[in-house]
């Protein structure tokens, strides 16, 4: 498998290190990554050879979860031309998952 821009795979002996390489984004997992891990997963299941997988995250930071600007432009470009820009203030803190009325609602 080539390395590409936002996964990097490394075939070792009998096993495989993926490295997430969007340090500039705190290694945050967009469709270009998933897209990128779902080809690396078929390739490693394909090869009996490979016994074990290394995940890790260039830079500081393993990653930083979900790219939320992406799936906010995924979501307003879904939604339609009559959609708000950004969500509200309680509408954003529901997206970290941090807030206890957020965590009360489900």
């Amino acid at each position: 498998m080539a390395e590409n821009d936002v996964l990097r795979f490394e075939r070792r002996a009998n096993h495989v290190v993926l490295t997430l390489n969007r340090p500039e984004k705190r290694n945050a997992l967009n469709g270009a990554v998933f897209e990128a891990l779902d080809r690396a997963f078929a390739a490693i299941e394909a090869d009996k050879s490979i016994r074990a997988m290394v995940l890790r995250g260039e830079g500081a930071a393993f990653s930083s979860g979900v790219d939320l600007r992406e799936l906010e432009q995924v979501e307003l470009a879904d939604a339609g031309p009559s959609a708000r820009r950004r969500p509200s203030g309680a509408s954003r803190r529901c997206l970290s998952r941090r807030s206890r009325r957020c965590r009360a609602r489900r």
